[in-house]
């Protein structure tokens, strides 16, 4: 919905600074949160394919590459949650 209402290009460049302010706070659990190295590996290497793909998305504008990284979002944060499910149940 988001080119709709401002247009492709702002609407890229948003979703880029989103994710680069999402990966940092998905980090911040790890350093400052309750979760262990596990969820530390997957949510790091999980935000550079993140990151990546919105560069990615910015500098190739296609509907293609656009569509990828939707279909890539919504399993980024499934896995991230499933991840902490995981840490937390090793811990105990």
């Amino acid at each position: 919905m988001l080119p709709v209402v401002v247009g492709s290009t702002t609407a890229l460049r948003l979703i880029t600074i989103f994710s680069m302010i999402m990966v940092p706070f998905s980090l911040a659990l790890y350093f400052l949160g309750p979760f262990g190295q596990i969820y530390g590996a997957v949510a790091l290497v999980s935000g550079l394919a993140i990151l990546a793909g919105s560069f990615w998305v910015l500098y190739k504008p296609t509907e293609t590459n656009a569509w990828r990284m939707f279909k890539v979002t919504s399993p980024y944060l499934t896995l991230l949650f499933a991840v902490m499910i995981i840490d937390a149940a090793l811990k105990h």
